[in-house]
């Protein structure tokens, strides 16, 4: 990787009180996390361009083989389908229920993202109805519409 991969950098305090660095690559929708200690992030005083450093430093270093994240993937049995929906495409009422849904801790079937929503579906677009999914979601948002629409493009 090349420190012009890193197209923004930020930071996010740890109750440890260490830093995660939080670089957004390229072709990522997400930041990685890079752990320092505050002493290291001090030394930066504010440097952005020495934090995307050594973020670059840190993730060139690691042996994704031995990757903890890699290692549960490769032997989790969980396996479920989801679709990206971009807000570009919704309504503003749908909009706020997908944020209701993906800000709700009893709820484990939606993720915001910065431009839209991950949505985790079920294998049969009939158990992803509202009264399927009540207990979880509370809302009236039609996951089983949406499934059969997505669950058919295979």
């Amino acid at each position: 990787m090349k420190l012009s991969d890193i197209r923004s950098i930020g930071w996010l305090n740890c109750a440890d009180g260490s830093i995660n660095l939080t670089p957004c690559i390229n072709g990522s929708s997400q930041p990685r996390l890079i752990n320092i200690s505050r002493q290291e992030f001090n030394a930066f005083g504010g440097d952005l361009e020495m934090m995307k450093q050594k973020a670059m430093e840190v993730i060139n270093s690691q042996n994704f083989e031995d990757s903890l994240l890699l290692s549960e993937l490769e032997h989790s049995e969980d396996s479920y389908r989801t679709i990206g929906i971009s807000n570009y495409h919704l309504s503003g009422a749908d909009t706020v229920v997908l944020d209701d849904l993906a800000s709700d801790p009893e709820c484990n079937m939606v993720l915001k993202l910065d431009t839209g929503w991950f949505v985790k579906l079920y294998e049969s677009p009939d158990a992803n109805t509202h009264a399927s999914m009540v207990y979880v979601t509370k809302s009236k948002f039609d996951f089983k519409r949406l499934s059969e629409r997505w669950l058919s493009n295979d």
